[in-house]
């Protein structure tokens, strides 16, 4: 058997050829290093069926094969009336039949063992297997090819550009056929973008005639990395873009301290483009109170507080702007109040000494979306005259679990005085609940409402309101 090679005999090579006869056999060598690369291997060997009648019989069921690794690909079959002899076979591969190739690729950078060879597996009687020699090559790798890149968006037209919310990101996705055969991984390389962005109009000015209408945005050179990546111009809340155009790109290894940048591939096709896509303002979010703070002009007095009623209901004032241009629709969202916390006092004598509690303290409130929001867990009572403050932190709005915008500061209403049938409740025993005071000033004029500051005949006592 010659250098190298094991398994079955070759038989009689007196004609230049070897055969199986009738049985299963391989031949085979074991110990060929191949770098990384593709290969071609060649084989010029037939399988001869019984007779010709067996060969259209068996033509999808072959008797033999050739192999490379896990690659193989069945040997030609051919009949006895054309091969019937040793001798007749080697002539038959003198006239330039018997070709038999398979196509392989050897992956690992430092290459690895490959056993190559033929084997019949002996199923049809009379089979007989002849071969002649074996060829390997190393095939020059295809060329590496960067591909037109893609966009996770749409375009639209001038008339009805395309829009996105406001918390959409541009993103762009390269990339390249044939790395691994050229001994590259993606990994390592960046495409070298030039880009053309222009138009950059804010929403509500489409007309081709405004100032910024061909306004370009930084052309400069961008690296970015193969696969999906953020787009490197960012696009601005509440503004349409006329062009994104990426005008050239070339894939490149880049420098390191002992090399220099090394192109790979530039893309050839025409320059890819994007026209008129817009990009949502962001949801404008706010909260008021539908009552205004007072003021503490003179600790240890009421002057300044704010005045309610007694079983008047605390407000939030709701407004969120463009939310139809962010895709969302209001009975989906909520607000959550991150805390909720309602400090109150029984008298005016705030801040010293006064007794007080701290009646509510409350974690993650949650309640619908609207307009206007009654907050029913802060309840203005008559048992509780003077409230020092009332504090919401950690305003957000939510779709679900996700937050759509969020309010950093606190909402405080601060020093509130509450009135009961026009009189400071604080004022004990005054009038009683559900009866309404009767308030004359000095004058002996009837009033509705007392005022800081006077003094007035209430169910025929003397107040002073300070």
């Amino acid at each position: 058997m010659a250098d190298g090679w094991e398994g079955d005999t070759f038989g009689d090579a007196s004609d230049g050829v070897s055969e199986y006869w009738n049985k299963a056999a391989a031949t085979f060598h074991q110990t060929i290093f191949l770098p990384a690369g593709n290969y071609k291997l060649t084989a010029i060997a037939l399988t001869r069926a019984a007779s010709s009648n067996d060969k259209v019989t068996y033509s999808e069921d072959f008797e033999g094969w050739i192999y490379a690794g896990e690659n193989q690909v069945n040997i030609a079959t051919v009949g006895c009336d054309v091969v019937n002899s040793r001798a007749q076979a080697a002539s038959w591969f003198a006239a330039g039949n018997g070709k038999n190739e398979l196509l392989f690729t050897v992956t690992e950078t430092l290459g690895e063992d490959i056993t190559i060879g033929l084997k019949a597996d002996g199923t049809h009687p009379d089979y007989w297997t002849v071969w002649q020699s074996f060829k390997i090559e190393k095939l020059a790798p295809p060329v590496v090819i960067l591909n037109a890149p893609t966009f996770n968006a749409t375009e639209g037209t001038q008339a009805e550009p395309k829009m996105y919310p406001a918390d959409f990101k541009l993103k762009i996705n390269y990339s390249a056929d044939n790395l691994e055969a050229n001994g590259y991984k993606a990994e390592d390389l960046k495409v070298k973008v030039a880009l053309m962005v222009s138009g950059d109009l804010p929403e509500n000015i489409m007309s081709m005639q405004s100032e910024t209408a061909h306004r370009v945005l930084p052309t400069q050179p961008f690296y970015i990395d193969l696969g999906e990546t953020d787009f490197p111009v960012e696009l601005k809340q509440g503004y349409v873009y006329q062009n994104i155009v990426v005008v050239s790109a070339t894939l490149v290894k880049p420098a390191t301290e002992e090399t220099e940048e090394e192109e790979i591939a530039t893309y050839a096709g025409a320059p890819v483009q994007l026209h008129w896509i817009g990009i949502a303002p962001a949801v404008k979010f706010t909260v008021a109170a539908n009552i205004e703070s007072g003021t503490a002009e003179e600790p240890g007095t009421s002057k300044g507080f704010t005045t309610v009623e007694a079983g008047s209901e605390f407000k939030l004032l709701v407004s969120a702007e463009n939310l139809e241009a962010n895709g969302l629709n209001p009975e989906e969202l909520t607000i959550e109040i991150g805390t909720l916390m309602e400090a109150m006092y029984d008298a005016p004598s705030w801040p010293m000494g006064a007794e007080h509690s701290q009646r509510i303290m409350k974690q993650n409130v949650v309640v619908p979306f609207a307009e206007e929001i009654v907050l029913e867990d802060v309840v203005f009572d008559k048992n509780f005259p003077f409230i020092q403050s009332i504090n919401l932190m950690g305003l957000t709005l939510k779709k679900g679990d996700t937050p759509i915008a969020a309010i950093d500061e606190a909402l405080v209403v601060r020093f509130i005085e509450v009135y009961e049938n026009g009189v400071p409740v604080g004022i004990k025993g005054i009038a009683t609940a559900g009866e309404k005071a009767s308030i004359y000033d000095l004058s002996g004029r009837k009033v509705e409402k007392m005022q800081r500051g006077g003094i007035y005949i209430v169910n025929g006592k003397k107040v002073s309101v300070k």
